[in-house]
């Protein structure tokens, strides 16, 4: 399920178990509501499940493909402390969280989008249809064609006599990226790149930071030792090499070490994240600390988001600007030279 159809049937099932309704029943309720069919036979299944005498937690943890680790260990923990409702309550706040900041990215990369692809049909429809006609007319006419309307020229001929390469490049390399990004090795290459990259690597960190002490801080408040907590978050942070960390660190602790330590050693996550981590860790208040640290990032990644909204917009009509302008230019200048040399 995506984001926002979490927390509603995390919503909606923390009320109706606030409301007395026996689990099993609830579970006959969601599954009459389900909005596709798929959740409904899932939901099907999760409450033969419990029927036949499983776990709520177990039923769902079968179906990995749907509720993810988070809300599984979460539920469990619930079960086990007998406050399925709250827990449930805190899944739903943390899924319209995500929800919100996935819908503000998807917001803000509409408009960069919608231009670069308008870019390309402007330069698509000018090298297919406008130069070709030109390029025909200027040598029947005998013009010398300066060396910018030259270049234009030939490699409108090469995007149109090679078409199949061009397509397969706009085609087949995103796809093989994509496959590529999919195997271990590609995946952690990618994560250590895109931090590196400016202003998106920052962004990046941010918001990788921000999963973490948001989710680190739900598992702890719903009562997840410490251990599956962090074998729960290595699976959702989201970066291959923090991945890594965090299961390095969940060894260590069950040896007695200091999470803050463990996390600082491995100098993937900043000072102002450890650093409270130590305070949590001394007061017992590590969950309300770690959410302060979540809301921080949380509000740095918006700042961040908003900054580069803005400068987006400019550069990609420069951009978009300086491409139609050059072949323009490039068809107006044989032109004004031939105009001349009628003169």
């Amino acid at each position: 399920m995506s984001a926002r159809e979490l927390a509603l049937f995390s919503r909606q099932s923390a009320a109706l178990i606030d409301a007395g309704v026996p689990v099993l029943r609830a579970l006959r309720i969601l599954t009459a509501q389900a909005p596709n069919r798929r959740l409904r036979d899932t939901l099907d299944e999760v409450a033969a499940a419990v029927e036949r005498g499983s776990s709520l937690a177990g039923a769902f943890r079968r179906h990995p493909d749907v509720f993810p680790s988070v809300f599984t260990s979460l539920v469990e923990a619930g079960e086990l402390g007998g406050q399925l409702n709250l827990v449930l309550e805190r899944l739903s706040v943390h899924y319209e969280k995500e929800h919100l900041f996935r819908e503000k990215m998807r917001s803000v990369l509409t408009y960069p989008l919608i231009v670069l692809a308008v870019a390309v049909l402007a330069v698509a429809v000018l090298t297919t249809f406008v130069l070709p006609t030109l390029a025909g007319v200027l040598t029947e006419t005998g013009v010398p064609l300066p060396l910018l309307t030259e270049i234009v020229i030939r490699v409108s001929e090469s995007a149109n006599r090679y078409w199949y390469l061009v397509f397969a490049s706009l085609t087949v390399l995103p796809v093989a990226l994509r496959h590529l990004v999919g195997t271990p090795w590609g995946r952690d290459y990618w994560d250590r790149a895109l931090l590196r990259i400016p202003v998106f690597g920052h962004l990046a960190g941010s918001i990788i930071i921000a999963r973490f002490c948001r989710t680190f801080a739900s598992l702890i408040k719903s009562g997840v030792p410490i251990l599956q907590a962090l074998d729960v978050l290595a699976k959702t942070v989201g970066n291959a090499g923090m991945a890594r960390a965090i299961e390095e660190i969940s060894a260590n602790v069950g040896q007695g070490e200091s999470i803050a330590v463990l996390l600082e050693r491995s100098r993937l996550f900043p000072r102002m994240v450890t650093q409270m981590i130590v305070v949590g860790e001394e007061t017992g208040a590590l969950d309300k600390l770690l959410e302060k640290v979540a809301v921080y990032y949380e509000q740095d990644v918006d700042q961040t988001v908003s900054r580069l909204a803005s400068a987006l917009e400019p550069v990609l009509i420069l951009a978009v600007g300086g491409v139609v302008g050059l072949i323009i230019i490039s068809v107006l200048l044989p032109l004004l030279g031939a105009i001349a040399g009628i003169s």
